[in-house]
């Protein structure tokens, strides 16, 4: 049921009078004035841009990957007579160490035999250089004989009275030296013979001594041994087992060394370029990594544990197409030495200190100096936008820079592309809609 008009304005009445009421009972507020502080500009704390010398350093990640992994294959066929107690998955190898043996009984009679035709080729050559000497003196002999037959014809020619001795004797004695020369050209024929019997023997040797020390060398090759120091990360033979050649029977990862897998932006790669020695003209370096000092670090339990590597060569030929990076490694020439905060720990210290594994994901610590202007100031000065409002002259500039990199609390900024000066009072007050030319006070400087 509805109210009636008489009702409504009866009510309305009542309610500004209350009003009224209320209004004189309270009375009228007085506007009170703010003190005044005398200095109604903006405080801000500023810091002081300076010139940075110690270079860019900067943090890539990375994993660790295997410089070698050797796969130790069978290079005779045999039967497997010792597989070493080691030879297992994830066990760990030291350079030389017998893996597996194969039964190495048919080889060894390899040798024996070969052995034996080498001496029975000595023994011909030896016989030959008897025969040799024989001949030798025949010819000696010979031309004796030669000699005197000669000289007999000789004689026949110099008696001036034909009547003193027969055409028969003449003819004699010029067949006697005919035949004194050919039996000194058959010893010297004989001679030949030989010699080349001989170098035909020495042959004969030196091939039998060419299979002998091969089957000596595939007698060496009945045992498998470690390269080098590694892990066994597969394995693929059992004792009493018969293995072709060629089959694979070892994967060893090499632990004597480790690479770290990691990426670099182009203007990173192009700082190392810059900070890389002046190359030599005449040689053709234009894809040559340049060698870099690194640090990898790994962090266990709030703990820095450090290796020392070496950034020096590209992982394949050019840009990832999908993360548009530079794929690079490092090398890590002695895993095993460990560092935290620059001190060497043992390896058998307590606690005892990690050690590198493949597929730890680490950080690489890179540092150069490439031949740039660099100026320092904290990053905390850098507003959005990589803006830098400084203080010149009580006023409020903005200065777009160009950050090169950010660490420990501290931004190094390309000095030669921007206005920003080394002196110059970098704003570390947040700023809400500052204005060009706007007055501040400085408060304090940090």
């Amino acid at each position: 049921m509805s109210r009636s008009p008489i009702l409504n304005s009866i009510v309305s009445l009542l309610l500004i009078g209350a009003g009224g009421f209320a209004l004189l009972w309270l009375g009228e507020g007085e506007a009170k004035q703010l003190p005044e502080t005398g200095d109604q500009r903006l405080a801000v704390k500023v810091a002081e841009v300076v010139d940075h010398t110690d270079g860019i350093t900067f943090d890539v990640n990375g994993v660790v990957v295997a410089r070698r992994e050797i796969k130790i294959a069978a290079e005779v066929a045999g039967r497997v007579v010792f597989k070493a107690e080691n030879c297992r998955p994830g066990r760990t190898v030291k350079t030389g160490d017998v893996l597996v043996k194969i039964d190495d009984s048919e080889y060894k009679l390899e040798v024996k035999r070969l052995a034996e035709e080498v001496a029975q080729a000595d023994a011909n050559l030896k016989e030959q250089d008897v025969e040799v000497e024989t001949i030798l003196n025949k010819i000696s002999t010979a031309k004796e004989e030669l000699i005197i037959r000669a000289r007999e014809l000789a004689r026949f020619a110099d008696i001036d009275d034909p009547g003193v001795f027969s055409q028969t004797e003449v003819d004699a004695a010029r067949r006697n030296e005919l035949a004194a020369r050919d039996a000194l050209q058959s010893q010297k024929d004989k001679l030949q013979l030989l010699k080349t019997r001989k170098a035909r023997f020495a042959s004969a040797k030196a091939l039998a001594n060419a299979q002998k020390e091969k089957a000596e060398l595939e007698l060496s090759r009945c045992e498998l041994r470690a390269p080098s120091d590694g892990v066994i990360i597969s394995e693929n033979v059992e004792q009493d087992g018969y293995l072709q050649k060629g089959s694979i029977v070892v994967s060893l990862q090499d632990r004597t060394s480790l690479e770290v897998s990691c990426n670099l932006h182009m203007r990173q790669m192009n700082w190392l370029w810059q900070a890389a020695p002046a190359a030599d003209p005449t040689v053709d370096d234009e894809f040559s990594f340049p060698e870099t000092l690194v640090t990898i670090t790994y962090k266990l339990n709030s703990i820095e544990y450090e290796w020392n590597g070496k950034l020096h060569r590209f992982e394949g030929g050019g840009i990832d197409s999908q993360t548009r990076m530079i794929p690079c490694r490092v090398n890590v020439p002695e895993p095993r030495k460990v560092l935290r905060d620059g001190k060497l720990l043992s390896p058998s210290g307590v606690p005892r200190p990690p050690v590198l594994l493949t597929g730890m994901f680490v950080s690489v610590k890179v540092n150069t100096t490439p031949p740039l202007r660099l100026l320092r100031l904290p990053d905390r000065a850098v507003q959005p936008g990589n803006t830098v409002w400084v203080v010149r002259n009580g006023e409020l500039f903005p200065i777009e820079v160009r950050i090169a990199v950010m660490r420990d609390g501290m931004a190094i900024v390309l000095a030669d592309e921007s206005e920003l000066r080394a002196g110059d009072e970098a704003v570390t007050t947040p700023l809400v809609s500052p204005v060009e030319g706007m007055a501040v006070a400085i408060q304090e400087s940090s």
